[in-house]
This record gives C-alpha cells, structure tokens and sequence, in this order.
C-alpha cells in the first residue's frame, strides 16, 4: 500500500475543508426553517436572541441606580425656585427603551408640588441614558430643598 502526502499544508487545508463547510450549513438552515414554517412551527433562531425585557417597573434608590445608568446629570435647581425658596419633593416614573437604554418619556407620579420644579426634573431625567437590555422603567424620587446656613 502507497501511501501519499499531501502537498498542502494541514492549515490550509482545513481553511478550504471550514470555506466549503459554509455552503452547507447555510443550506441546513434555509432548509430547517422552510419545514418548520412548513409544519406551522416557529423555525429556531439561527443567532443567539437578546434576553426578553423584564415585565415590571422598579423603584430604584442609592447605590443601585447607579448600576444600570450609564448618564444621570442632576436637575437644576431652578434659580426662580431657589429666589422664593420653593422646595418640593417629587416621584417620577422613567419609561426606558430597552434596546437603547433612552429615556422614552417621564411620568410625574407625585409633584414635586411646583410646575417649575417639575419641568426641571423632566427635562433632566428625559437626559438620563441606562446600560441597554437592563431596564424598561424606573420610579426616580427628587427632593429640592435649600440648605439652611448657621
């Protein structure tokens, strides 16, 4: 028995065994999903899917907002307020989309007690940008206040 060797190097060949391996695992797919469409059943994905987005909105305090946001600017405390000592405590609800991580929209749950409080918490809290695929709604609590000097 004749045994031969190969004149091309084992890399290269398994490089041309990998490229012509390509044509055939596309036809295994495209052939997988056209019968289970076939048999009514949903094909299976061929990547990897991004986990669902959770169901349920959360309140987050301290140290744990921190974790899923990526920018939180503080509001402003507006300088009018601040001139007639208007102080207020407020709860905004931050709709969040889940792919970008954007604030969509904010909601005032509770006033702050003063229109021009709670335009400066929205138009800061719509600036706020979270790790994407982490949350879809957020309870964020606001106090302006004036700190008394002694």
């Amino acid at each position: 028995m004749i045994v031969q060797q190969s004149s091309v190097p084992p890399a290269v060949a398994d490089l041309v065994l990998v490229r012509s391996m390509r044509q055939l695992v596309a036809f295994a797919a495209l052939a997988t999903a056209f019968l289970s469409r076939a048999n009514g059943q949903t094909p299976p994905p061929l990547l990897a899917r991004t986990p669902e987005p959770p169901v349920a909105t959360i309140t987050v305090e301290g140290e744990q907002r921190w974790r899923v946001a990526i920018s939180h600017p503080t509001p402003k405390y507006p300088t009018e307020a601040r001139r007639k000592h208007i102080t207020g405590k407020g709860l905004y609800h931050l709709h969040v989309s889940y792919d970008t991580g954007e604030v969509t929209s904010v909601e005032i749950l509770t006033s702050a007690g003063h229109r021009i409080l709670d335009d400066s918490a929205v138009t800061t809290l719509k600036q706020w940008k979270f790790k994407p695929h982490t949350v879809i709604g957020l309870k964020i609590p606001i106090t302006f206040s004036i700190s008394r000097k002694t």
